[in-house]
């Protein structure tokens, strides 16, 4: 499965731009994804979805400055969310989205089923 790549914007007006990546990860089973995201100024990053029931679960910050965590997520289209320094969620931006139920906006985390 190839790499998606999308900015990640604010839901709201602020100045945190990033990249989004989610990839197999490499030695757990396929249900397994990692995702890494550059957040410049972040000091703190979280992923929440509905695999997940929202709750936040802490990202890494990597070597190269950029947050990772590995999810594990069933196959089927997902609703996700990523919570920087435990203030502001954001979606990645090129990202399918779709109503978040609270008049905001989820991004769709979209995994096959092989």
């Amino acid at each position: 499965m190839a790499a998606t790549r999308s900015t990640v914007g604010c839901d709201t007006a602020c100045t945190i731009t990033a990249t989004a990546t989610v990839t197999p990860a490499a030695a757990p089973p396929k249900k397994h994804r990692r995702v890494t995201v550059a957040l410049a100024g972040a000091r703190s990053a979280a992923i929440a979805g509905d695999w997940n029931d929202w709750s936040p679960a802490p990202m890494s910050r990597t070597r190269t400055g950029r947050w990772t965590t590995v999810i594990q997520v069933p196959p089927g289209v997902h609703h996700y969310a990523i919570l920087v320094d435990g203030t502001r969620w954001t979606v990645p931006r090129g990202a399918p989205l779709a109503s978040d139920g609270f008049g905001g906006k989820a991004a769709l985390l979209i995994i096959p089923e092989a």
